[in-house]
């Protein structure tokens, strides 16, 4: 029996590719997530910025007043 070592070496290739192809995939969605986790770090700060005004401004005028 002979093996036909084309189609063997075709199926090894393709399975390559599908796995660069989902490693690429993974990569991008990491980027992804990374990225999404920074805007909702940046948004947090700004919230937590926007607070602690508002407290100082508040007791800035009641020290004042």
């Amino acid at each position: 029996m002979e093996l036909n070592t084309h189609i063997i070496t075709q199926d090894v290739e393709e399975i390559k590719r599908y796995f660069l192809y989902i490693g690429r995939k993974a990569a991008i969605m990491a980027i992804r997530i990374i990225s999404a986790a920074a805007g909702a770090a940046i948004l947090i700060l700004a919230a937590l910025g926007i607070l602690a005004y508002a407290i100082a401004a508040k007791a800035w005028n009641e020290l004042f007043d």
